[in-house]
């Protein structure tokens, strides 16, 4: 009931969200909520291909996951590092206790597809990045660990890890039923997993 009370106040916010060419117009109905965002915003917007609304939900919801007792997050796609710098910065602002953030991405572009169940990308899409390119992007945050290579293969030393939030950015089908699969028995109570 939390959960959907908390979507619910994210989407009434979000209402007020107009984006334009990447740039993130607020209208002043909250100053601190837009604040809080356009802070993390303005770093990342350059570095994602995920759009203003779903970085807005995204930051709600680890803003809301940081403040869980327990628990490590993931995010499984990274591309170019724009959202897992939002996660790490807001996990980073939102809570004194120490996440690790887990990115998990073969830093290679995509792998082959299935022709009938993957139809929005193929083969190589994604490969203009490099995981040296990441790691100086993400060189200020100091709660990140990075697992290039194939998921959930590179996830085996997260056997018995928890998880209070998991971002699945995955676009292959297999990917996203890998990762269900594989963090639905590690999440603690009240925990986000977003795909």
């Amino acid at each position: 009931m939390y959960q959907y009370c908390y979507t619910r106040r994210c989407n009434n916010y979000i209402r007020y969200i107009f984006s334009l060419k990447r740039n993130c117009i607020l209208l002043e109905y909250n100053l601190e909520i837009k604040n809080e965002f356009l802070k993390i915003y303005t770093q990342i917007h350059k570095h994602t291909c995920v759009d203003t609304y779903r970085c807005f939900i995204l930051h709600q919801f680890a803003k809301h996951a940081a403040n869980l007792p327990e628990g490590d997050v993931a995010e499984i796609g990274v591309y170019k590092g724009g959202t897992a710098k939002l996660i790490a910065k807001t996990f980073l602002e939102y809570t004194s206790r120490k996440h690790t953030i887990h990115l998990f991405d073969t830093f290679t572009g995509m792998p082959p597809t299935h022709p009938i169940k993957d139809t929005h990308h193929k083969e190589g899409d994604f490969k203009d990045t490099t995981l040296q390119t990441i790691t100086n992007y993400l060189q200020d945050c100091s709660n990140i660990q990075i697992y290039p290579g194939f998921f959930p293969q590179t996830a085996k030393t997260l056997q018995d890890t928890k998880f209070c939030f998991v971002h699945i950015d995955a676009d292959i089908y297999q990917s996203v039923m890998d990762c269900c699969v594989f963090f639905y028995s590690k999440l603690i109570p009240s925990v986000s997993l977003l795909r």
